[in-house]
């Protein structure tokens, strides 16, 4: 008895750890998803300017491929033109990020002393513009 009570307190933290990385791991497949999502959607329907009239729709495209993720459309997508504008052949960047808090107490701790903070969750998906718009919906 003794010695479960040794025990138990570190198998209670490597299993809420071990759940904890599966949610991180779960969160970033989503917001990898939401990304390559938007970069999909960006690229058949680019608008010839490069003013962003189709970021909206974009960002959409990003929060509903982030399934199970919370996204804030208006911080959490980021949408870039490596190449300079939208023109047809040149690459658009879609980031989606998000914040992460642990759901583990001790993990959350050490997360507050180690980071300062909550953490960053972002992936982004790149692709080339296929079809340019002559004018923009």
């Amino acid at each position: 008895m003794v010695e479960f009570a040794m025990v138990m307190p570190l198998l209670l933290f490597l299993a809420l750890g071990i759940a904890d990385f599966g949610r991180a791991f779960f969160t970033l497949s989503s917001l990898s998803n939401g990304a390559r999502e938007g970069a999909r959607g960006g690229i058949v329907r680019q608008c010839s300017d490069t003013t962003g009239a189709n970021h909206a729709s974009v960002q959409y495209k990003v929060v509903q491929g982030a399934s199970g993720v919370i996204v804030v459309p208006s911080s959490g997508v980021a949408i870039t033109y490596p190449d300079g504008n939208a023109a047809l052949g040149n690459r658009i960047r879609v980031t989606a990020s998000t914040t992460y808090t642990p759901l583990t107490p001790i993990i959350g701790n050490l997360t507050v002393a180690v980071l300062g903070g909550t953490i960053t969750l972002s992936e982004f998906s790149e692709m080339l513009i296929e079809q340019v718009l002559s004018t923009c919906p």
